[in-house]
């Protein structure tokens, strides 16, 4: 509350410059006081507008995991910031934690190729002893357990995939608009360049090749992980062999701690994606005016979510399906079970083939290499697309690879285009592991596909697969409802409680300040 103030004036001074100074001093702390309340009211409407976007938001359930290359992901969406006294905040383009990735996935890729030629490459993966074949059943169930320990990490890198490729993700996911991005330094880069900086054109891009290195280096993991534990002497190295690899994934993470440390840089555990239905769709599911004016293609957008506006399942809303909330995730996870799939698919022909042929994965993946350095196996023009990329990668590495590879001995005695015994498995290959192994490849294919993707068409389509309710069925459903409104009610409860004790805090901050400002 203000309070009559009283200016402190020299003695010497008339009674009319008394009157006058302190006049002046009451206007002054006055117009002080009247400031103050201006900017308390509106920090309490930056809280309140800050509380009713909170409250329109929705999560959009995207699993992340921390590391360095979701970490630029994060950033892309506005997520990876650095908190600024004072200043509010800034937040950092995803093309800086990409550059931060490079280092990551060239040790990463080293210690992986360093390891594969450490290898005894010429062991046979078993002989006829019985102690070898006791031998070869225990480290089949090491691997398995190795590729269960990274299925979730391979299996999210596969779902960031899909949901960084579909278009509407970057419609209706929460991100900053060209003019957000920077916080409290909006003004130190010119409108034009923001716009050309901070489009998605030019963000999606590093999130998508970040999550790609992620997906890369896992399934390298999976992969050499049969030869690791197929060349150790006994199970207790093939269990330390398979640490080392636990090793190389955990990088990203230990990489992650350490640039959000040096940097200041806000953790992850803290970010979700969200979303905000209402201000992005129409009743109609189309897209909004105004957020069409935020979108770098607008006309492609909404040319996209016209097309796709069919319902999925037992769906009931008139959004296009690859919105979140109308089928989208349904989507992404399906097509990512698909490709999870084939991957451990694969993984089962790879160790029969290792099995049948007695021959290490890693000594093919190595004979490959050494035949592209000859110039051999390029024909055709995907290999040679892919054997200059391979070129490419190596050259990034610490070690060097073409000399590595010309030391190995049996090379040069064994990796020849006359002698297929260490070459990569072929189609032809695979055809054959599935007829001669069909009484496990088929039983295999079968137990995956039903648990990969029947919960998941099950659950897509349950309403129209699933008869209708009862009515003892449908009672049953109410109470179960009446007892999730009961639990709702006490969270809201406790919710109120708090909101009341926040409004209380603010009130006696605001008791305080006149008081302070009536001294």
């Amino acid at each position: 509350m203000y309070t009559p103030c009283s200016a402190t004036v020299p003695a010497q001074m008339n009674p009319s410059q008394h009157l006058l100074i302190r006049d002046r001093g009451c206007h002054v702390q006055a117009n002080r006081f009247t400031e103050m309340q201006q900017v308390q009211e509106g920090e309490i409407a930056d809280v309140d507008e800050d509380l009713a976007e909170i409250h329109r938001q929705e999560d959009a359930q995207v699993d992340i995991e921390d590391g360095m290359y979701v970490a630029v992901l994060v950033a892309a969406f506005g997520g990876v910031r650095i908190p600024l006294k004072e200043r509010g905040h800034v937040k950092i383009h995803p093309i800086f934690l990409f550059i931060l990735c490079v280092p990551l996935l060239i040790a990463q890729g080293s210690t992986l190729f360093a390891l594969r030629t450490d290898l005894h490459l010429v062991r046979p993966v078993y002989d006829d002893s019985p102690a070898s074949q006791q031998l070869l059943r225990l480290k089949i169930l090491m691997a398995m357990i190795l590729y269960c320990m990274n299925f979730k990490m391979l299996a999210n890198s596969v779902q960031l995939m899909f949901f960084i490729m579909n278009p509407i993700t970057w419609v209706e996911i929460k991100n900053p608009t060209w003019n957000q991005w920077g916080g409290s330094l909006n003004g130190c880069l010119p409108i034009k360049l923001k716009k050309v900086l901070f489009a998605t054109p030019l963000i999606a891009p590093w999130a998508f090749l970040a999550v790609g290195m992620k997906l890369l280096v896992a399934y390298l993991v999976c992969t050499d992980s049969v030869s690791v534990i197929f060349e150790a002497d006994s199970i207790k190295e093939a269990i330390f062999n398979s640490l080392a690899l636990a090793f190389v994934m955990d990088l990203s993470q230990s990489w992650w701690n350490c640039v959000a440390h040096v940097f200041h840089l806000s953790p992850l555990e803290e970010f979700f994606f969200k979303l905000s239905p209402e201000r992005v769709w129409t009743e109609e599911g189309n897209i909004k005016e105004e957020r069409l004016r935020e979108l770098f293609f607008p006309a492609l957008m909404k040319c996209i979510a016209r097309i796709t506006n069919i319902r999925i399942g037992a769906v009931r809303t008139t959004r296009t399906f690859l919105s979140r909330g109308a089928g989208a995730r349904r989507v992404e996870n399906f097509f990512a079970l698909v490709v999870m799939y084939g991957i451990c698919k694969r993984q089962l022909l790879v160790v029969l083939f290792a099995i049948n042929t007695n021959v290490l994965p890693a000594a093919r993946d190595v004979c490959t290499q050494y035949l592209w350095h000859q110039g051999i196996g390029v024909e055709r023009m995907w290999q040679f697309l892919l054997h200059l990329l391979a070129r490419r990668a190596e050259q990034m590495l610490v070690v060097d690879v073409k000399n590595e590879i010309r030391e190995l001995e049996f090379l040069k005695a064994n990796c020849t285009i006359e002698d297929p015994k260490f070459h990569r498995m072929t189609m032809e290959h695979i055809s054959q592991m599935e007829a001669e192994y069909i009484w496990l490849t088929l039983p295999f294919s079968l137990a995956l596909g039903a648990i990969f993707l029947g919960p998941h068409l099950l659950y897509a389509f349950h309403g129209t697969l699933l008869p209708p309710k009862t009515g003892e069925e449908a009672e049953t459903i109410d109470e179960d409802q009446f007892a999730e409104l009961d639990s709702l009610s006490v969270k809201a409860s406790n919710q109120n409680i708090e909101i009341s004790v926040l409004k209380q805090r603010m009130l006696d901050l605001e008791k305080k300040l006149g008081s302070q400002s009536g001294v």
